[in-house]
This record gives structure tokens, C-alpha cells and sequence, in this order.
């Protein structure tokens, strides 16, 4: 395999650092170089007095050379660039340039991670670019973090192949040596409705519902376990399964079992637009505390790149 690089924009503000610190987390673990940049854009009001432009690409680099500096006093290895361009241009060229396999950013999320990415840098980015993103929400590290890899990561599955390329690029990049949690929400059935119906009817149609649903959940149990057989064997992982709706159950579960990364795969093809309406990874973003990273099709390939011989689809239904 060879080595990920990880992208990390900044700007130098604190809320953009935290960014930082989920990329060295990853790294870590994985052994990824990082690769910071600083985007100065052209268009600042500042701009238009002699000297200045120069003057903010000066300090730019100084900043960045200084915790590039600190990351290699902490054993990573990174590199630093500064680009007189907007920042979404800044991003796609550096991801081009340097061939960037994954972007860390981080999110304002004062008003929710919708309202913070919609019509912002990092939307315009995952329409552009098909690599995979790890988003933090502002707040979310303590100011003194302490670089530690993850060690508890929640992986959704919905049943399908398509949600499994999460599992795809968590063997490809050699993540998950804490330990994995495998769930699956399993919606409950619900009885259908009969006009007239009651007494006895109504209640064999309800203990109906329910035996269904428990047996729903029992196939997801053995989809889990077949699953983390096929894709982690020989490392620590554990299914989780619970009646309920995706949306609300996939954050409760993250905080139940104080997991620090949500590994999603996502077939949000045209941006955080459509990603932040009405899909799961959406309002999974909106709602988790911790890091989450999305993971699409083009990110993992096809199943003979990643784990043969278990078929893996070209996008997930999360």
C-alpha cells in the first residue's frame, strides 16, 4: 500500500486547527503524511495596498512553518504550501498536485453542521472532489489534545453492499486497530392498517409486527457477524443491533459506546446540498458529537482492489 497523504486546510484560527488534530489522529495510526495549506485569497480588501499581498503570503508560510515545525517534534511527517488563490481552488489544486487522499476540515457547526457547510468551502470541495473528507465539528477536541490514534470507531451498515465500502477503506488504509463497532438500526415493522379491524384481529396483527421485527433484527445480527468475519478478521470488533430509526439511533450509539470516529460510506454524488437533505450521513452530522469520516465509491474501487473475494458496490445507501 502506499502511503495516504492527508490534506489539511487552515486558515490559522483555532476552529480550523482542530481539523489538524483529527488528521494526526488518523495519522498516527495509519502512518499518513500530512499536508498542510494556507489559501490567501486574492480578492481581501486588504489586497489593494502595495506591498500587502506579499506581506500576507509572509506570514501565511511563517505560520504554517511553525506547526509544521511542531508536528515534526511530535513524529509526523509533514509538508506546508501556501497558494495566493481562493481556498476551494487552493483545496482542488493541492489535492491534484500532491495527489491527496483524504481532506480533514473543520466545521463552525454553531448552528448546525448544516447552515455551516451548505454554500461553504467544504460543500464546494465534495462537489469537486471525490476524496474522502473527515469532517470535525468545532469544539469537539479539548484545547490541549493529546494525538492519540482513534481507538473506538462506529461503522453503520444498512444490509446492503454499498454501505460496506467503509469496511473497504478501513482495510485498504489500514484503520481500526482499536476496536470497530458494527451496527445496524432495524426499523420496526409496522402492523398494517385495516379499517374495522378489532379486538382479537388487531391484536394478532400487532404480536404479527412484532415477530417480524424480531426477526429483522436477527438477520441483521448475522448480517453483522458475517460481515465483521468477511472484512476485519483478526481485529477487535463487535456487532451492535437495535430497533429503531437510523438517524436518531446511529449518534446514541456512538455516545453508548464512546466511540471518537464515525466511519459512514455515502452515495452523495452532487454535494453536501444533497447529502444534508434528507440522507442518514446528513442528519448523522448534524447530530454526532464526534469526528465523522465519509468515505464514497470512488474512494475505495472496485471489490477485487479492496477485499476479494467479497463483492463491495460502487456507492452506499447511507
Amino acid at each position: 500500500m502506499t502511503q495516504t497523504t492527508i490534506l489539511v486546510p487552515l486558515d490559522g484560527s483555532k476552529i480550523a486547527e482542530e481539523g489538524l488534530v483529527s488528521a494526526c489522529r488518523l495519522a498516527r495510526e495509519t502512518g499518513a503524511t500530512l499536508w498542510l495549506m494556507r489559501a490567501v485569497s486574492p480578492n481581501a480588501p486588504e489586497m489593494g495596498v502595495p506591498g500587502i499581498e506579499q506581506h500576507a503570503v509572509q506570514e501565511a508560510k511563517n505560520y504554517l512553518h511553525a506547526v509544521q515545525e511542531n508536528l515534526r517534534r511530535q513524529g509526523f511527517t509533514a509538508h506546508s504550501e501556501v497558494l495566493p488563490t481562493y481556498p476551494v481552488q487552493a483545496i482542488l489544486f493541492a489535492c491534484e498536485t500532491h495527489e491527496i487522499d483524504l481532506i480533514s476540515m473543520c466545521t463552525h457547526g454553531l448552528t448546525g453542521l448544516r447552515h455551516a457547510l451548505v454554500g461553504s468551502v467544504a460543500d464546494a470541495v465534495i462537489r469537486r472532489q471525490p476524496a474522502p473528507i473527515l469532517l470535525t465539528r468545532a469544539g469537539h477536541h479539548p484545547a490541549e489534545s493529546v494525538l492519540t490514534p482513534f481507538r473506538r470507531l462506529l461503522v453503520p451498515l444498512d444490509g446492503t453492499p454499498l454501505a460496506e465500502a467503509a469496511l473497504a477503506f478501513l482495510s485498504k488504509e489500514h484503520l481500526g486497530r482499536g476496536e470497530v463497532i458494527l451496527f445496524r438500526a432495524v426499523a420496526p415493522v409496522r402492523p398494517p392498517a385495516i379499517p374495522m379491524a378489532t379486538g382479537r384481529a388487531v391484536t394478532t396483527l400487532l404480536k404479527q409486527a412484532e415477530m417480524d421485527t424480531a426477526q429483522h433484527r436477527a438477520e441483521a445480527d448475522s448480517y453483522l457477524v458475517a460481515t465483521g468475519n468477511a472484512y476485519l478478521r483478526g481485529l477487535n470488533w463487535a456487532p451492535r443491533s437495535i430497533v429503531g430509526d437510523a438517524v436518531k439511533e446511529i449518534p446514541a450509539m456512538a455516545q453508548a459506546e464512546r466511540t471518537d470516529l464515525i466511519v459512514m460510506a455515502t452515495h452523495a454524488r452532487h454535494g453536501f446540498d444533497k447529502l444534508v437533505h434528507g440522507s442518514v450521513a446528513g442528519e448523522v452530522m448534524r447530530k454526532a458529537e464526534v469526528p465523522i469520516l465519509l468515505v464514497r465509491s470512488a474512494d475505495v474501487g472496485t471489490a477485487e482492489q479492496s477485499l476479494s473475494p467479497t463483492p463491495i458496490g460502487a456507492a452506499s445507501a447511507l
